[in-house]
């Protein structure tokens, strides 16, 4: 392989969409990038406290499992993983139903901010208890309830109402 030539990672148009140039989920898939980022800083974090204590599985129940880093470290991948990826299809499926793209990539910029707080501002506060853990876990769910709503209001012609 010579040293002039580079890859192209352009899309083919193996599929419709593209061969029609098409982008169908261009507000979802720019989520992908900070949400799956954030989500490998949240992996490392439970590796790094794993090599810490030498826990290669599990916790040591044995101690506070409010103040032990790598408890909280695998709660917060956990609560993480629990959430985002069924809001990322949420956001998926409005999208492509004609889901406006502004209000997606606030809803897309705010579902960012209330998982960032509930681990940074409440799950690593001291004894877990910051108030981003609560700000992350109601509005979280809000935020489940309110896209799933919006995906049911794209899709009601479908369904006769």
């Amino acid at each position: 392989m010579s040293a002039s030539r580079s890859f192209d990672f352009t899309p083919t148009g193996s599929s419709i969409a593209g061969a029609l140039g098409l982008k169908l989920a261009p507000t979802t898939a720019i989520f992908a990038l900070p949400f799956s980022l954030y989500l490998l800083l949240l992996s490392g974090r439970v590796v790094s406290q794993r090599q810490k204590t030498g826990i290669t599985l599990g916790t040591n129940a044995s101690i506070n499992t409010e103040t032990d880093p790598l408890h909280k470290a695998i709660r917060a991948h956990a609560n993480y993983l629990e959430n985002v990826p069924v809001a990322m299809m949420l956001s998926l499926v409005a999208e492509i139903n004609g889901g406006s793209r502004r209000c997606l990539a606030w809803a897309g910029a705010i579902l960012f901010a209330l998982r960032v707080a509930n681990v940074e501002f409440g799950l690593r506060a001291k004894d877990s208890k910051g108030i981003g853990r609560l700000i992350g876990y109601f509005g979280t769910n809000a935020w489940l309830a309110g896209m799933a709503g919006y995906c049911v209001l794209l899709t009601r012609d479908y369904w006769g109402f």
